[in-house]
């Protein structure tokens, strides 16, 4: 058997794995393509959740979020606090404004037939 005969044959038997490996390290060269433009773009630097960043992370300070104990006891304290603090996050939401469905009419998208 020929040269290009052997070779044609010993990827045909092989496709498979083969296509398996192609599959693989086209995942990496993504994944690397990814992450250079990742670093490039400086948008590393607006991750906090990196190893390095834990200076940042404890000087933000605005992140905590109150949690409610699952199987504390629910007395007047715990659901004053509950009101308070979704009226808090109600009126930062209210400031956004509602949600009206006119938005998605056709006539608002200007889409459909034009009068």
């Amino acid at each position: 058997m020929s040269g290009p005969g052997r070779l044609i044959t010993f990827f045909t038997e092989r496709r498979i794995v083969l296509g398996i490996v192609g599959a693989v390290l086209i995942a990496l060269i993504m994944t690397v393509i990814g992450l250079k433009l990742y670093d490039l773009d400086d948008v590393s630097r607006l991750d906090v959740s990196l190893p390095n960043r834990e200076d940042i992370r404890s000087s933000e300070g605005g992140n905590e979020v109150q949690k409610f104990d699952s199987t504390g006891l629910l007395d007047e304290k715990a659901i004053a606090d509950f009101q308070a603090l979704f009226k808090k996050n109600r009126t930062a939401l209210d400031t956004l404004g509602k949600f009206d469905g006119d938005a998605l009419n056709s006539d608002s998208l200007q889409i459909g037939p034009n009068e």
